[in-house]
């Protein structure tokens, strides 16, 4: 055995050729290209032989894939764009599909599903379980609520036709006949094809960022509410309740579970933590899906109970209540106390376990170049990370506008309306959102809405930002110079708004993320608002559309979340407070315009704290693509060498 041999336990024929260099020291060279082909060429070709054979030896074939999967290493260090290591991957890919892709179905698969995956699903997602449970409760509290202090909420909501049908089956005696019209096997696919229906889209719709599966769950809630206080108001309830219960525990429990779906597949898509969004996606969806099947088989259950026993309400209630309780315990057992159990005995193991790549996006570093999905990622990191501060400013901001708007109406906010269809609010069809709002840019008759606004919104941006450079660990200085300069520039922001409707939504989806960027550049240093200026567009040379592209991917959630605002959710839960304010108290005429008007921007200002946040991201990634710091400091410190214990010890 040479030297070399005994130094580096390796020899020099292998993979690496040594040099001695004229000042004593060893070089290591790996060896070229052509050189590793020739040595490994014949250890290749019997692996695929073997990979090929009918019969294959299990122990040659591990020696093989072990030596295989070494090489490949080597390859993928040392010629990573060469067809060498795609052909060594090839392989590895063979090996795979040869010991996985034909393996059969497990025996047990039905039991493991039932027994682990669902459970296991239902753990992770029970912080959703729990959200979609409260929304649902709170959907109910208002349906009741709203039923008792208005008696014509419950036609509005279960409809005309309905409510007649009820009230002649009450007259006649039997208030339950609904549930006897048809033939039982009519009903029971009629039943479970409406049910699943209702739970599927209350899954995808989750996909909306998780609105459209708060408006499913929270309006059902409602129904149901307005149902049971349309039966207790006629004495009914304990017939309805052991009629409907009989079925409704677990019709209505799906209900909360495709919720729980749903809000799943959102959480996946809005906050993907430390994988890409694409990875976030598919996991959340496979949860959820999981989930989904479990809630099928159920409703399919409920569907059959509902379709041939609920029609008997000559049944023993003890019966009944006892199909009830089961149902309950069912429900409750399986979905929460069962994760529970097998979590706390060590059998599910935390998604932070799981083996599966990260995304180079994981963490908030300032200096990297970031792809626009990368920083729309991230943005929602940045609001998960302040929620209760965004909630707190985004109420400042609605109480503000309010008061404001009750200053300037004298307290008459009906005022506010009067032009609600008038033609220059309606022009832009689609975008009716928006038109909303063109009801509050009235500039003509009250010219100080424009200071306002302006002043508001450079308010809100410097606390953002303020907030999004903590999570950097960044450390602004706040200065008088600076705050007037954000000022001046905010007022430039507002520019489009003075003009007519149609042109100020062409305008700010291009011109908004420029001023944004501006602001941040101007808060970010201590230039006046024309060096910022300059300094904004430099950063900006050839990276225009890059901007354009990361602030539409936000403002289309942005869009979405402003959708909410013309939906019965936010009416009836209007609705429910202004009914619940006594008819003598101050401004009660006018609760509902209020109520509205702080809505329409509790709502907008919490979403729009994402454009801010990615505005952040976006000036750190154009300053690397720019400035290349941290590729500067990377290749500064080449060579540097630190001592430790009297040794030379690499950086």
């Amino acid at each position: 055995m040479d030297y070399y041999t005994c130094l580096f336990g390796i020899t020099t024929d292998n993979l690496f050729k040594f040099v001695a260099n004229r000042d004593n020291t060893v070089a290591i060279i790996p060896m070229q290209e052509t050189e590793f082909i020739h040595q490994n060429k014949d250890k290749w070709n019997e692996f695929e032989q073997v990979l090929k054979s009918s019969d294959k030896d299990p122990e040659r074939l591990t020696d093989l894939f072990i030596e295989t999967t070494d090489d490949l290493s080597y390859s993928r260090t040392f010629y990573p764009n060469r067809s060498v290591r795609v052909y060594l991957n090839g392989i590895s890919q063979l090996t795979y599909q040869a010991i996985y892709r034909n393996r059969g179905r497990e025996k047990n698969a039905l039991r493991k599903f039932w027994l682990q995956e669902l459970p296991d699903a239902m753990w992770h997602s029970r912080r959703t379980l729990l959200y979609s449970f409260l929304l649902f409760i709170g959907g109910l509290s208002i349906g009741m609520v709203s039923s008792i202090y208005y008696p014509e909420f419950a036609q509005i909501i279960l409809g005309d036709q309905y409510i007649a049908m009820t009230e002649a089956n009450i007259a006649n005696g039997d208030p339950m006949a609904v549930y006897k019209n048809q033939e039982p096997m009519i009903m029971f696919f009629q039943i479970a094809w409406n049910n699943i229906k209702i739970a599927f889209g209350t899954f995808v719709l989750g996909i909306l960022f998780g609105i459209g599966t708060i408006y499913v769950v929270f309006f059902n809630g409602i129904m149901v509410g307005a149902f049971i206080y349309f039966f207790i108001e006629r004495g009914l309830f304990n017939e309805s309740f052991l009629a409907i219960m009989l079925h409704g525990t677990l019709e209505l429990s799906m209900i909360v579970v495709a919720g729980c779906a749903g809000f799943t597949l959102a959480r996946g898509l809005l906050f993907p933590g430390t994988f890409t969004r694409g990875q976030a996606l598919f996991q959340s969806a496979r949860q959820g899906i999981k989930i989904l099947i479990g809630v099928t088989v159920l409703l399919i259950y409920a569907a059959i109970i509902e379709s041939f026993a609920t029609r008997y309400t000559d049944m023993p209630d003890a019966l009944r209540a006892i199909i009830i309780l089961l149902s309950a315990l069912l429900v409750v057992g399986y979905f929460v106390w069962f994760p529970r159990y097998r979590h706390r005995n060590g059998y599910i193991k935390d998604h932070k376990d799981e083996v599966i790549s990260e995304s180079k996006s994981g963490h908030l570093h300032p200096n990297n170049i970031k792809s626009s999905a990368q920083l729309f990622s991230e943005s929602f990191s940045l609001l998960s990370k302040n929620i209760p501060e965004i909630i707190n400013l985004s109420i400042g901001v609605a109480v503000l506008v309010t008061l404001a708007f009750g200053f300037i109406t004298e307290g008459k906010f009906h005022q506010l309306f009067e032009n609600e269809f008038s033609p220059e609010y309606t022009t832009v069809g689609i975008l009716y959102p928006w038109d909303r709002y063109g009801l509050y840019l009235n500039f003509r008759q009250h010219p100080l809405l424009y200071l306002f606004y302006t002043s508001l919104f450079a308010a809100f941006g410097i606390i953002i930002f303020r907030l999004s450079m903590k999570h950097l660990k960044k450390r602004p200085s706040i200065n008088a110079n600076k705050i007037i300069n954000v000022f001046v520039i905010a007022l430039i922001t507002g520019l489009p708004l003075l003009a007519p409707h149609p042109i100020t939504v062409t305008i700010m989806p291009f011109y908004f993320p420029f001023c944004l960027l501006w602001i941040y550049v101007t808060f970010e240093s201590n230039q006046d608002a024309a060096s910022s200026l300059m300094a904004t567009l430099r950063l900006l040379r050839g990276n225009f559309w890059r901007m354009i592209v990361t602030f539409l991917s936000m403002i289309s959630v942005i869009w979405i979340c402003l959708l909410l605002i013309s939906t019965e959710v936010v009416g009836l839960l209007i609705d429910f407070i202004q009914i619940n304010i006594p008819r003598n108290a101050v401004l009660s005429e006018e609760s509902g315009t209020i109520l509205f008007t702080f809505f329409a921007f509790l709502i907008p200002a919490f979403i729009f704290s994402i454009a801010f946040f990615g505005t952040t991201l976006l000036y750190y990634s154009l300053k690397e693509i720019n400035e290349a710091n941290s590729l500067t400091d990377a290749i500064n410190k080449i060579g540097f060498k630190k001592r430790a214990y009297g040794l030379e010890q690499e950086s």
